[in-house]
């Protein structure tokens, strides 16, 4: 987690492609988990939305965090950001 964090701050794409295969395993921990998802970008998220690896295309788990995602923002900002990516990242999940 901590490296996906480091990768997540620094924008690192490759670092967080790395991490994915991790990640996968505790997938359906970290769909609901609004700590982590909180600081994953929209970039970040359709990163994990399109692993091969991340639930073994459980649209239902991807959907569930996607919602999570998107009402965990805490700067208006990134919400209104988030909220105008959410239809195309929405498309990743079926």
């Amino acid at each position: 987690m901590e490296v996906w964090s480091a990768g997540n701050v620094t924008s690192n794409t490759d670092l967080i492609g790395a991490c994915i295969p991790r990640e996968e395993c505790d997938f359906e921990r970290l769909a609901s988990s609004q700590p982590f998802l909180q600081h994953v970008g929209v970039d970040h998220l359709q990163l994990l939305l399109q692993s091969p690896w991340i639930c073994d295309g459980n649209k239902t788990m991807k959907f569930k965090a996607l919602c999570t995602w998107s009402r965990v923002s805490t700067v208006n900002a990134k919400l209104t950001k988030r909220e105008r990516h959410f239809k195309h990242l929405l498309e990743l999940t079926t």
